[in-house]
């Protein structure tokens, strides 16, 4: 297909996110940034390797709505890089959208200061773009906020309302595109029905306005490439009647949620009804959970140190949950088991859970109804103590009830 439009589809960076991971000393930021702009550096090269004619961004830059100035300018580094290539389109998802419409977002700057090469989408519309292979039209939908998406309404809309809306527009801006014959791409920053959801769910309380799949995968469009769903998937997979719905998921993974998800970008061959599309995987942070039960172990720290070296820990966010005994517990040493850690090559430690099988402990009812040597057998056996010393204690214990048995007599 050397007449198709290769267009580069990657949504969701949530550049900010500094969950884990220490505080670099030079730059002042998480040390996890420095994760999210490799993987903006990683796009710069797919974008010039497959000599791409269109970057699209499908919404969430950065993770906070008042991003670090710092990390703007990371960010637009890389932005003009990838317009140096080709044409730039941003989409204002969730996160880079105000709370109240008067105010600026954090993309709105490149609108602003008239950027070569990037273009910035904060309003549902349908527009033309040129590029060195051809035009397309491309439908532009950011996240729906009742300010831009219904400005004329009155009062509260409910969450079902706001969705009515939204799928009323689409249909509306399907109807638009079709009058132009190219090839035609929808943009989206949107919730949709059935959609695995990811890490996106926890970061904005509330309820997203979701779209039905159907409303979505309009049969005038070639292509629909979508943020907001932190995992990659393929929404209409088989079905030849539909184009491609195509989340192309976040570029880093946010939280353990995420830890076994791959990461990448979407690489798109756009023709009038003849589109194609291949995910690119990027090399993203591993994020590791690893449980170990060590209760049976004549040597526990030995056997954590044999565990941990039997696993490939390099460069990894490591979560390490850990099923011990009181006794083990107690003679686990925290330095010695860093000091594992970073020899195993694990990046950073996000949370040690440590799960300690206690004794059980026996009501009052329990302890009343024993008679004396039961009751020492419990205790011993609570206490774990060796079979032999259990018996030669309770033959000791007999042999005084005996004594003061007879001696009472």
């Amino acid at each position: 297909m050397d007449d198709a439009l290769r267009v580069l589809h990657f949504a969701d960076l949530h550049l900010g996110v500094a969950n884990y991971g220490p505080v670099d000393p030079q730059s002042g930021l998480g040390a996890r940034a420095q994760d999210f702009l490799q993987r903006l550096d990683d796009l710069v090269g797919l974008a010039r390797d497959h000599d791409v004619d269109l970057t699209v961004f499908a919404g969430d830059a950065f993770h906070s709505r008042s991003p670090n100035p710092t990390l703007q300018r990371e960010f637009a580094r890389r932005a003009q890089a990838l317009a140096r290539q080709a044409p730039l389109l941003l989409i204002a998802g969730r996160h880079d959208l105000p709370l109240q419409p008067r105010r600026a977002g954090s993309l709105e700057i490149y609108a602003t200061l008239a950027v070569p090469g990037v273009q910035v989408c904060s309003d549902y519309e349908v527009r033309q773009i040129d590029t060195r292979r051809g035009p397309l039209a491309v439908t532009t939908a950011p996240w729906p906020q009742r300010a831009r998406l219904l400005p004329e309404a009155v009062g509260t809309l409910s969450t079902t309302e706001l969705s009515e809306a939204l799928a009323a527009r689409l249909k509306a801006l399907a109807a638009e595109a079709d009058g132009l014959d190219m090839p035609r791409l929808l943009v989206a920053h949107v919730a949709v029905d059935g959609a695995q959801p990811g890490s996106e769910a926890g970061y904005i309380p509330g309820d997203a306005p979701a779209v039905p799949l159907d409303v979505l995968a309009d049969p005038r469009q070639d292509h629909v490439a979508l943020g907001y769903h932190h995992h990659h998937q393929d929404l209409t997979e088989g079905r030849a009647d539909r184009p491609a719905v195509v989340c192309s998921g976040a570029l880093e993974r946010l939280d353990f949620s995420e830890e076994d998800a791959p990461r990448g970008a979407c690489l798109i061959e756009l023709a009038r009804g003849a589109t194609r599309w291949r995910f690119l995987p990027l090399a993203a942070r591993p994020l590791r959970s690893l449980h170990l039960d060590l209760r049976n172990s004549a040597a526990p720290a030995a056997a954590l140190q044999q565990a941990l070296a039997g696993e490939a820990l390099e460069g990894v966010i490591l979560r390490l949950l850990l099923k011990l005994s009181a006794e083990d517990e107690a003679a686990l040493d925290a330095d010695a088991l860093h000091e594992t850690l970073r020899n195993a090559g694990v990046w950073h430690l996000a949370g040690l859970q440590r799960e300690v099988e206690r004794p059980r402990r026996r009501t009052r009812g329990d302890v009343e109804d024993l008679e004396p040597l039961p009751l020492l057998q419990s205790y011993l056996r609570s206490r774990d103590t060796p079979p032999q010393r259990q018996e030669a204690l309770l033959d000791a214990a007999a042999g005084l009830l005996r004594d003061i048995e007879a001696g009472s007599n």
